[in-house]
């Protein structure tokens, strides 16, 4: 695996942040860890945003960018595309499906890391949850939604949302998910308004 510079320069500066905070707590347990698990997400995006800002960021007229909806955060473009909007990148139901849930397992044990995570948290907080399953997927359908709002207020002048309905390799539908559906419907409306 090849890292460009600034990955190399996030993961420098995390594996700094641990060792600082195994420094400083050198007797630090699993379930101290576990919490702090929950954190590395948000500590890679502020060490990202810390390197990304230094570099900055300039449009140049009639350039092309290809960035993930994460990278879109703050930026702002004349015209966007966001592509393949369907139910398994933004879920917006507990029926959907999640890509964290294992599609070969029954469903009371699609999700094992939410399980694990579940089990952990109840042995060493005493916290329980009736339903890690569908806590997890609620968490990630509000974090999808969230990233595609962001994508998509991205576009000062004009916004191309995409779509597909096709079979995946493992004969698995795939469909435009219910935001996507939404976010046609009242375009249209829009549309008829003016």
């Amino acid at each position: 695996m090849t890292l460009c510079r600034e990955e190399r320069e996030i993961a420098a500066r995390m594996a700094l942040d641990m060792k600082s905070r195994l420094t400083q707590n050198p007797a630090l347990r699993l379930d101290t860890l576990l919490l702090e698990m929950d954190a590395v997400k948000n500590t890679g995006n502020k060490f990202a945003n810390i390197v990304f800002e230094r570099r900055g960021y300039t449009p140049k007229p009639g350039v092309i960018n290809l960035v993930t909806c994460h990278k879109s955060k703050g930026l702002e473009w004349d015209m966007v595309y966001v592509i393949g909007t369907t139910g398994v990148e933004y879920p917006t139901s507990l029926q959907d499906k999640i890509r964290s849930e294992v599609w070969f397992l029954h469903d009371f044990a699609a999700n094992p890391a939410a399980l694990a995570k579940a089990e952990l948290r109840s042995l060493f907080f005493g916290e329980s949850c009736h339903d890690p399953l569908m806590a997890a997927k609620t968490e990630v359908i509000c974090e999808r939604l969230r990233l595609l709002y962001v994508a998509v207020t991205r576009a000062r002048e004009s916004l191309i949302i995409s779509t597909h309905r096709m079979t995946s390799k493992f004969n698995r539908k795939i469909r435009p998910s219910a935001a996507h559906e939404a976010l046609r419907r009242h375009i249209e409306e829009r549309r008829a308004i003016r």
